[in-house]
């Protein structure tokens, strides 16, 4: 936790996270696609890294867009935090620490209303896999020069894009990928105190922080 001056005076110092560290809880099994196939199975995922930091950067890009425009908030501030193409992000983001379990072989069909048969190439074998928690951090690099103010919001939109996010990996609709994600420490105060308190801190102008 970086501490810098005050903005104006009698105002308090920001305190800027380094990094931001998240709790998923598991629901249900899930799935992120691997980029490599496995013998016998149609669709699998990487076992060595069950849930990488590209996917978890996606899904809490995408919660972020509709938490901007839902505040009416400018696109700048999600492009800055997240990164364009011709801007990268300060924000790096970590896959996912977990005690996985071994592959679960499931099986996904699609029944012929006529001969109610298994329709051709419809028979999908794919692999999932869960855990009871799991963590991951996303990390605010010192070396590049913002104001206290425009990292303190990028970090309360991340925080509050990472709250949002309640499904991740693919087969949403088949009751995969279900989850729960909370920030470390919102426990040791209200949930409710710290949502509230990064609103305050998004929807303020950095310049007045």
């Amino acid at each position: 936790m970086t501490t810098t001056g005050a903005v104006g005076q009698g105002q308090p110092a920001l305190r800027v996270p380094d990094v931001i560290e998240f709790v998923i809880e598991f629901h249900s099994t899930f799935r992120v696609g691997a980029a490599y196939p496995n013998d016998g199975v149609d669709l699998t995922y990487d076992v060595d890294e069950p849930l990488p930091p590209d996917h978890l950067k996606g899904i809490m890009r995408a919660e972020a867009a509709m938490i901007v425009s839902a505040l009416g908030l400018s696109e700048g501030l999600l492009d800055r935090t997240f990164g364009t193409p011709g801007h990268s992000s300060a924000w790096s983001w970590f896959g996912a620490d977990g005690p996985w379990s071994v592959p679960i072989l499931r099986h996904r069909v699609a029944i012929h209303p006529e001969t109610h048969a298994a329709k051709q190439d419809h028979l999908v074998a794919a692999t999932a896999t869960v855990a009871d928690r799991a963590a991951f951090v996303v990390e605010h690099s010192p070396s590049v020069t913002e104001s206290a103010g425009e990292v303190a919001r990028q970090a309360a939109l991340i925080r509050l894009a990472g709250r949002s996010v309640h499904h991740l990996g693919g087969w949403r609709r088949r009751g995969y990928g279900w989850v729960g994600v909370h920030v470390e420490g919102d426990r040791a105060r209200s949930a409710v105190d710290a949502v509230e308190a990064d609103l305050r801190t998004l929807t303020t102008a950095g310049e007045e922080l």
